[in-house]
C-alpha cells in the first residue's frame, strides 16, 4: 500500500478518535450542566462547551485526504 493512503487512513482514525473524545466530554459536561446549581460553574461549563464545539467544527470540517492529485 502507498505510504500516502496509509497516512490519510491513519489521520482519518485519529480524527474519529478526536471526535469521539470530544463527543465524550460534551455528553459528560452536558450531563453535569443539568444538575449544576452554582451560577459560576454554570458559567465554567459553558465556557468548556463553547471551546469543545469550536474543536469538534475544527475536527470534522477538515476534509478527508486522498493523496492523490486529481489530474
Amino acid at each position: 500500500m502507498h505510504a500516502a493512503i496509509i497516512l490519510d487512513r491513519f489521520f482519518l482514525h485519529m480524527a474519529k478518535d478526536d471526535f469521539a473524545e470530544v463527543q465524550r466530554k460534551l455528553e459528560a459536561i452536558a450531563s453535569e450542566l443539568k444538575t449544576a446549581n452554582d451560577p459560576e460553574r454554570r458559567r465554567t461549563l459553558l465556557r468548556e462547551m463553547s471551546r469543545l464545539v469550536a474543536e469538534a467544527e475544527r475536527i470534522s470540517g477538515q476534509p478527508p485526504k486522498t493523496g492523490h492529485k486529481p489530474e
